[in-house]
């Protein structure tokens, strides 16, 4: 593992090293990366949300981050907002979060969690990077800013994000208010890694921080570390092999196959999606799920009035914890499918249920599979 900052000029050379050997281009595999893409401008803290795929979580309570958006209501305006005034790194949008805190719950802080859109390869090696700025009404500045990769999403206990090792980290206190700074780095990938996670993984006793205005000085905005972050990716640089990262391989799609038209849903009813398939474990759709995500769009233009929430459902071999999170990750992934055929966003929630709605015994095979679906009920 390799933690570290690159600035800008560095990365560009780091970059062009590699581009020099024959690189060919490389995808981010970071979707909505700066978070211009969201359902609707935010209106009010606590709404990033609204930028799809894009989850936030936190150690208590579980209130989002912030969405930043230019023309938006004044407190989460970009470029000026509660918090301060930055312009956007990259676009009209950003977020913002809390690393560290000194408040009432020492221990809370706030996370984003993302869905790749493809899984890590053993033995590549990838570069890691998001661009920070602290906020003008921040009282404390850290170097609580990480990267994490992994097969799953972390797991939310009291003490933050356990046992999380991050492959990138902020290597000094982060104090610059004006202008962005670069977190990144590279790392080895062990093979399967699909979610990216950003925040502080750190215990507050080994958090670097340093106080920048008095207690009890500005009180509203609270006696915490505020960041604002935009610009993330991660892009493979170099294969396996040691050779410069090659292009990513077309996929070849089969014949489609002839299904039974979707029934007329009646309002409140539960109506399984049958033939949409994902990465095991992942939420990342399959080529093969496109025929009956076609067929659910179709009947959405057809009937243009209609709004529905999809629900996604797992069986109950994992954590209750991992459960939840992948069944909404599963439901926000076939979400953006329909957005990207033309459904608007206003007519589509995603859910994720977990293990908690069975229709079938989890002690068999069978049942376990019944129970891995996703649905669509008629609001």
């Amino acid at each position: 593992m390799i933690s570290f900052r690159l600035l800008t000029r560095r990365a560009g050379l780091t970059l062009a090293l590699f581009a020099g050997r024959g690189a060919a281009a490389q995808p981010n595999l970071v979707p909505n990366p700066s978070f211009e893409e969201y359902d609707a401008k935010p209106r009010e803290i606590s709404q990033l949300n609204l930028a799809r795929p894009w989850l936030s979580l936190a150690t208590s309570g579980n209130e989002p981050a912030e969405l930043f958006a230019t023309g938006a209501l004044a407190r989460v305006g970009v470029p000026q907002n509660f918090n301060g005034t930055e312009p956007a790194h990259h676009g009209d949008a950003y977020a913002g979060f809390i690393p560290f805190s000194k408040m009432d719950d020492e221990r809370y802080r706030e996370f984003f969690v993302v869905q790749l859109t493809a899984p890590l390869e053993a033995g590549c090696t990838y570069r890691a990077a998001c661009f920070v700025s602290l906020a003008e009404r921040a009282h404390w500045a850290v170097d609580g800013v990480q990267i994490l990769v992994s097969a799953r999403g972390p797991l939310l206990i009291e003490q933050g994000y356990a046992r999380a090792q991050p492959q990138v980290s902020a290597p000094q206190i982060i104090d610059q208010t004006a202008g962005w700074t670069e977190v990144s780095g590279m790392f080895r990938a062990s093979g399967g890694e699909k979610v990216l996670s950003i925040g502080n993984f750190q215990l507050s006793s080994d958090t670097g921080a340093r106080r920048r205005m008095a207690r009890g000085k500005d009180k509203e905005a609270g006696d915490i570390a505020y960041y604002y972050l935009d610009d993330i990716s991660l892009v493979k640089v170099m294969e396996a092999d040691g050779s410069a990262a090659r292009a990513p391989q077309p996929v070849v799609v089969a014949s489609a196959p002839v299904l039974a038209p979707l029934p007329v849903p009646k309002k409140g009813q539960a109506v399984r999606l049958d033939n949409v398939y994902f990465t095991s474990d992942a939420a990342r759709l399959l080529p093969a799920s496109a025929p009956a995500l076609d067929q659910l769009a179709d009947l959405l233009t057809a009937n243009a009035t209609w709004a529905i929430t999809i629900a996604g459902h797992t069986d109950n071999t994992n954590t209750d914890a991992h459960n939840l999170l992948l069944s909404h990750l599963r439901a926000e992934s076939v979400r953006q499918y329909l957005i990207g055929k033309g459904i608007a966003p206003v007519r589509l929630k995603a859910a994720g249920y977990g293990d908690t709605k069975p229709v079938a015994d989890n002690r068999t095979p069978q049942g376990r599979e019944k129970n891995r679906r996703v649905e669509f009920t008629l609001e």
